[in-house]
């Protein structure tokens, strides 16, 4: 039988299939997930800061794919890629920046993080 390591309540409407975890600052995995509020937004779950451990990044669009991985050669922190109905976006977590973003003209339903082996 399986025991939970820990238990958390959220308090939000997950969107299911829209979740990932990310170790934004290098080391530390974070659990991310897209809310069903009335703003689209994804919280970020950061268990290591206890004085910050939920934080936010508010998408004014529907939030249609969610991945985290690493995108710069040599650098440790994952970066957040969020796709939505008109957009994809580059979120660097740690420093709290946009990378890339590009409007596209079709909704992104799928994101795959791929790493080389």
């Amino acid at each position: 039988m399986a025991i939970p390591l820990f238990s958390l309540q959220l308090r939000h409407s997950i969107i299911p299939h829209l979740v990932t975890i990310g170790k934004y600052d290098g080391s530390h995995h974070c659990l991310t997930a897209a809310t069903s509020e009335n703003k689209a937004r994804i919280l970020i779950h950061s268990p290591h800061r206890p004085e910050k451990d939920i934080s936010y990044l508010n998408i004014n669009q529907k939030i249609t794919a969610l991945v985290a991985g690493k995108a710069i050669p040599n650098d440790e922190k994952d970066i957040l890629v969020v796709g939505t109905v008109g957009s994809v976006l580059a979120y660097n977590v740690d420093l709290n920046s946009d990378l890339f973003f590009k409007e596209v003209s079709k909704s992104l339903r799928n994101c795959t993080y791929l790493n080389r082996i």
